[in-house]
């Protein structure tokens, strides 16, 4: 609070935070938290569920170039997670829905692209450190997830094809390879856009009220003491990940081009390039880019709604001169991929 005191479930700067035994109920007040035996069941159910659609991702990516031949389902499955990362986006633009049902879709759209933890589980349920140290902490475990989710992802990948039997076991070394960066790839691909959200937005995205403080977390005032660590651990995730996964997958598609990488590792980051122009087979790493430009500018501290709109629409407005100027996808359909990122654009 301040001098108005908060609600009996608030404490905090701001009344932001919630007590123990209570959790943030979005555009409520705190709720009570469920019992300990119930959030645990929702943990699991949550952890088993998104490593299921982690996976049912990574199977469908790798039948680009098998049962898939034209690569319908890594386009779509881009073309979709570019669109809802972009609609997820635009949510933190403007005010909530008002259509209850609108708001849900909106809510899963958020949660399967950019913050899965935050929309899907109650963090405040659990003991964990406050104000800087959270923040510090969070920006800790951001720098060990990504390696983490892809190690078990491979694992998890090779134990379903040791279950179905010899005959989906990788029978030559190429095999594993693709296998194994197949997964690699997908998982990063998918995890990019989250990791990079969560960095950004617990960095910089400062608001003022009595003094400067962060948006995560309204406890830490920024640009002061440990506010500083935060941005550094932060900055080496949005290097490490944000700008690193681009410029590998970049790298990864230039040498096949140049035909110096092995067949398997060919086909696993394959799926990056498919629907796009030969001249313009690294196309996928200027898109991520994008969300990481945009991811940015949404985030850029300012008290001005107004600012920080004209700043997204000059980006968008300079990332739709380049899809004009490139057309980058390839001509199915008379152009309907290149129509559909035009339109997505605009709508942006």
């Amino acid at each position: 609070g301040g001098a108005v005191p908060c609600a009996n479930t608030q404490r905090g700067a701001m009344c932001e935070r919630c007590h123990e035994g209570f959790h943030s109920g979005g555009d409520e007040l705190c709720q009570p938290c469920p019992s300990t035996g119930i959030h645990a069941l929702f943990t699991i159910l949550f952890a088993v569920g998104f490593s299921l659609y982690l996976c049912a991702l990574v199977s469908m990516i790798s039948k680009t170039g098998k049962s898939d031949v034209k690569g319908l389902n890594s386009i779509l499955f881009k073309l979709v997670l570019n669109y809802l990362v972009l609609t997820a986006l635009a949510m933190n633009l403007s005010q909530k829905p008002k259509s209850v049902h609108l708001k849900e879709v909106l809510d899963v759209a958020l949660g399967l692209t950019m913050k899965p933890h935050e929309e899907f589980l109650w963090l405040d349920c659990w003991s964990a450190p406050h104000g800087a140290e959270s923040q510090i902490l969070l920006m800790s475990a951001a720098l060990l997830v990504i390696p983490a989710v892809v190690t078990c992802g491979i694992m998890v990948r090779i134990l379903f094809r040791r279950i179905l039997g010899r005959s989906h076991m990788p029978k030559s070394a190429d095999d594993w390879k693709e296998v194994i960066w197949s997964t690699c790839a997908a998982m990063l691909f998918v995890l990019h856009p989250m990791i990079t959200d969560t960095c950004i937005k617990t960095a910089i995205n400062c608001r003022t009220f009595d003094v400067s403080r962060l948006s995560a977390n309204l406890d830490v005032e920024c640009w002061r003491d440990d506010h500083y660590l935060i941005v550094f651990l932060a900055s080496i995730s949005v290097l490490v990940y944000s700008i690193g996964i681009p410029i590998l997958f970049y790298t990864v598609l230039h040498l096949t081009v140049l035909g110096r990488i092995s067949s398997g590792m060919q086909r696993g980051f394959r799926f990056l390039s498919i629907g796009f122009e030969s001249r313009c087979y690294y196309f996928e790493s200027v898109y991520m880019m994008r969300r990481v430009v945009i991811i940015t500018v949404v985030n850029f501290p300012t008290n001005s709604a107004v600012t920080r709109s004209l700043r997204v629409f000059v980006v968008g407005f300079i990332f739709l001169v380049i899809h004009q100027a490139r057309s980058p996808f390839d001509n199915r359909q008379y152009e309907l991929l290149d129509r559909l990122e035009s339109a997505n654009l605009i709508a942006f």
